[in-house]
């Protein structure tokens, strides 16, 4: 296999499994499974791109015993908005 479909495979396999990993019915037997979390330490460690290891690292947190909690204090929402107005005639060179 190519090295960079190597990459994408194991990216998008540590995308999938860190989806799954926070999906209260599948983590359960995602942390049953002995080769789970030895496979998810080697990625987040030694993973083929940064994209991997984080989401390996992701995923041994959303299995991990820790409580997560969402920090809103400080935070900031940006929110964009744009409009497309097509006038030719008012365009003046």
């Amino acid at each position: 296999m190519k090295p960079e479909l190597k990459g994408w495979c194991q990216t998008h396999h540590a995308g999938c499994l860190a989806q799954l990993a926070v999906f209260e019915p599948a983590r359960e037997p995602l942390r049953q499974d002995p080769s789970v979390i030895p496979s998810l330490e080697a990625v987040a460690e030694a993973g083929l791109s940064g994209e991997a290891r984080q989401f390996a690292q992701a995923a041994l947190l959303a299995l991990s015993d820790k409580e997560l909690h969402v920090a809103v204090e400080g935070q900031k929402h940006v929110m964009l908005s744009c409009a497309c107005r097509c006038c030719e005639a008012s365009i003046k060179l």
